[in-house]
Parts: C-alpha cells; structure tokens; sequence
C-alpha cells in the first residue's frame, strides 16, 4: 500500500474508535453544505451521488469494503473510489481537514441512518 492509503486507512480507524451521534451529524452535514452536492429527502444538488439510501448502497458500492468504511473513505479520501456516473475531483479539496474526527464520525453516523 502506499503512504496515502496507509494515512487514510489510519484515519478510517481513528474516527472509527469514536461513537458518533447521528442528530450532530445532520447538522454536520447541513453547516459543511453537503446539500449543494447531495440529495437528502428530495433536497439539495445533483453533482455528487444521491445520499437518500447512502447507507444500503454503500454496503454493496465497493467489493469486501463495510458501508461505514465506505462512507468513511468517502468524506476522509473522496477520490478514493469515484462513485459510477461521478467525476472525480469534484468534492472540496481537503474536506476531511475543515472537520475534527468526531464531526467525521457524526457525519458518518448519520449517513448510516440513510436507508
């Protein structure tokens, strides 16, 4: 693997030790304006994937990869696994940076309620 996998597969494990608190993460979610990218409930852009079922298709999205790994790698290292249908480089630069880890794991926690 390389340093950048190594680094990202660290800070999956990081936030993962943490227990997050999806209602925060809505709000996570709502103060990083997720929603100029993203559709929640019928609301927001289309340039990025659809979230209203985030957590059953991230189960299945990427082969022997948990949904919440996926969802994880997904806000910490998004061009990691571009979504069908998606550009790269398209998610702000440096995401993961602008949050602490338990914003990450809110977030995340969130997104796992999204079925």
């Amino acid at each position: 693997a390389c340093p950048r996998d190594i680094q990202v597969t660290r800070a999956i494990a990081q936030v993962k030790a943490l227990k997050g608190d999806a209602t925060k993460g809505k709000k996570v979610y709502d103060d990083q304006g997720c929603a100029a990218c993203h559709v929640v409930g019928g609301k927001g852009g289309s340039v990025g994937p659809n979230l209203d079922k985030m957590a059953t298709t991230a189960e299945t999205r990427k082969p022997n990869t948990p949904a919440e790994d996926y969802i994880l790698e997904s806000i910490i290292s998004p061009n990691a696994f571009i979504a069908p249908g998606y550009q790269a480089n398209v998610m702000p630069a440096g995401l993961a940076q602008k949050m602490s880890a338990q914003e990450i794991a809110d977030l995340a926690a969130y997104q796992m309620t999204l079925k």
